[in-house]
């Protein structure tokens, strides 16, 4: 959704990369601190390959399985420890 705004304004490149950051800085904590900064940068690549997928696909939907099924398997490796 935030795309589809960015998308109204900007060109597709500038657009997936400024979102990709936005979802990036969605999941910073605060308890951490900078010990967030790797999983910050990880987080906007995987959300510049979810955008990319959006505008490809013009629809959210297979991007919204596609997160789920990431955060499914971040959550089983950490209750696997």
């Amino acid at each position: 959704m935030v795309l589809r705004g960015l998308l109204s304004k900007w060109p597709p490149a500038v657009a997936i990369a400024a979102q990709a950051l936005v979802f990036g800085a969605a999941h910073f904590d605060p308890v951490r601190g900078a010990g967030n900064i790797g999983l910050i940068m990880v987080l906007a690549a995987v959300g510049g390959v979810l955008g990319v997928a959006a505008y490809h696909f013009r629809r959210i939907v297979p991007t919204m399985i596609a997160h789920a099924i990431i955060n499914a398997v971040a959550m089983a490796v950490v209750l696997a420890r």
